[in-house]
């Protein structure tokens, strides 16, 4: 379909609100009454000027807690209501929101924390068959920046009437934060996976989050006929951003679950007759297992990443159209992506054109930009790049380097300037379109006392696109199972960074210069049958 820009609200990007409680606020003027956002089967439906009461109820409470601008609050909630609203009460209050992964154990929290030292936690007590106020000790013991205690906050159940929740204490006072210049106009800090073992909270901004909203909304054709799906979480940009904000600056609908089950999707494109989808989608195969003669009419495009040619299958099996993008955590989510005009080889084949304001260049191994099509690190800049990592200077400064955001990806620039996205230099697996460091869970093996060295591989997965596979060597008489080191990474890993396989070498095989893992050569080993499968 061509994109109607006279559909959208805003018109121009001078025009946008300072911060996002303020885009709510402005929503709620624009389209009081109509459903914003949609859970699981409308178990919740909450409109645009009902969330707006719940932000406000629920900010008035956190201020007088004594959150304060700049103040972190983290979020630890499933997909919800409750979600929304929490978040844009602490925009309301100037605070910055750090939103935690609910899959993450107690280790992964501890250092989210610790980094972020937040005022104050909020969180539904059960999701799916945890209980993160028990499984989550370092809500208790980890302190904030002033020596004080996190405030935490439970949702004990989430219904279709939504009820602020409950303190677990006593109010301790106005937290003594220092002002930091790193979080002038932070909207949140999310934390992301890189080459290292421990996640790097990355500072995205009210401004970069809301322009990008609307530059990508404007790309989509979005307005408020518009019915959106995404299953993306919240805790993720792509959940956050693409769904969240865009469907708030553009007055459409957004349907999403608190969890992934392929029929159940497909049940919500075809009841709620959905027009436009970002992120996972069932796989083709999923899609003829389950026919309907409905079919899905009304579903015209969908972003989403994946291969070309699963790309095409899937777009042939629901007869809509599928768009390629490009963007990573750093970047809000987004910096390229094509259109659903587009010819297919362009929309399956590329990223697409940069946002307007946005640039890149290719990078050779020296750094200096390459000539012509020549492929190489894709380095970006523009007003949605993060201002860098949250309480670490030294990865900021290796990461942002005269303005330009080394990505660590590979590109290549095609003649018409669109960008085409090569595949990742820096060794991480992506994980049903989560960020997973090999080196995180290897350091987990290594704790192991029969294990002496490890190393951690992707193996593709017809519906993660990834998983991570581990690589052991054995002490002396050592000795391992699957349930085992399975069982040993379950306690200290969240579940996608478990690996699902386990193989046996005599060593792990680097490079002489500079000593990192060579994963080409695992991958051969494990492939011509060098490598002993643990059982």
């Amino acid at each position: 379909m061509a994109i109607d820009v006279e559909s959208l609200a805003l018109d121009q990007p001078a025009e946008l609100p300072g911060d996002a409680f303020q885009a709510l606020r402005r929503a709620a003027d624009l389209w009081g009454a109509r459903d914003f956002i949609v859970v699981d089967h409308r178990a919740q439906v909450v409109s645009f000027a009902e969330l707006l009461e719940h932000a406000t109820t629920f900010g008035e409470l956190l201020r007088h807690r004594g959150v304060k601008p700049g103040d972190r609050v983290g979020l630890a909630l499933a997909n919800s209501v409750e979600w929304a609203a929490a978040a844009f009460a602490v925009f309301a209050v100037g605070g910055v929101v750090v939103p935690l992964s609910t899959r993450l154990v107690d280790r992964e929290v501890r250092h989210c924390l610790e980094v972020t030292r937040p005022a104050a936690v909020v969180l539904h007590q059960s999701v799916r068959t945890r209980d993160l106020l028990s499984e989550w000790p370092s809500l208790r013991e980890v302190e904030r920046d002033d020596g004080a205690p996190i405030d935490v906050w439970v949702h004990r159940t989430s219904g279709q009437q939504w009820t602020a929740p409950e303190p677990q204490g006593e109010a301790v006072g106005s937290p003594t934060t220092t002002a930091l210049d790193d979080l002038d106009g932070a909207a949140v800090i999310l934390f992301t996976s890189g080459t290292t073992s421990a996640p790097k909270g990355v500072v995205l901004t009210h401004h970069g989050l809301l322009r990008l909203a609307y530059e990508v909304g404007r790309r989509q054709g979005l307005g408020p006929d518009d019915r959106f799906f995404s299953i993306a979480p919240f805790f993720h940009c792509s959940g956050l951003m693409h769904a969240m904000l865009t469907t708030l600056l553009t007055g459409a609908t957004l349907f999403t679950a608190t969890r992934y089950r392929a029929q159940d999707v497909l049940g919500v494109l075809r009841d709620e007759s959905i027009t436009v989808s970002h992120g996972p989608l069932p796989a083709a195969d999923d899609v003829r297992a389950h026919p309907d003669p409905r079919g899905f009419p009304q579903f015209t495009r969908g972003w989403a990443g994946g291969t070309s040619d699963d790309l095409a299958d899937l777009e042939s099996a629901m007869g809509t159209r599928l768009c390629s993008l490009w963007g990573m955590t750093e970047t809000g989510g987004c910096f390229a992506l094509t259109t659903a005009d587009d010819p297919r080889d362009v929309r399956h084949g590329t990223a697409g054109f940069p946002l307007p304001g946005l640039e890149f260049r290719i990078a050779g191994a020296d750094g200096s930009p390459v000539d012509g099509a020549e492929p190489g690190e894709l380095c970006v800049r523009g007003w949605n790049v993060t201002p860098g990592y949250f309480r670490d200077p030294a990865a900021s400064a290796s990461a942002i380097r005269d303005g330009w955001l080394h990505t660590g990806d590979r590109a290549a620039r095609l003649p018409d300037g669109r960008l085409r996205f090569l595949g990742r230099q820096k060794d991480i697996i992506r994980v049903g379109g989560e960020n997973v460091a090999p080196t995180e869970i290897e350091s987990v093996l290594t704790e192991l006392d029969a294990v002496t060295d490890a190393a951690v591989i992707a193996a593709p997965d017809a519906r993660l696109g990834e998983v991570p596979v581990g690589i052991v060597v054995l002490t002396p008489g050592g000795q391992v199972t699957a349930s085992g080191l399975t069982e040993h990474c379950r306690t200290r890993l969240a579940s996608f960074k478990v690996p699902r396989d386990f193989f046996l070498v005599d060593g792990i095989p680097r490079t002489h210069a500079t000593n990192r893992i060579q994963r080409t050569k695992l991958h051969a080993d494990v492939r011509d049958g060098k490598a002993t499968h643990v059982r």
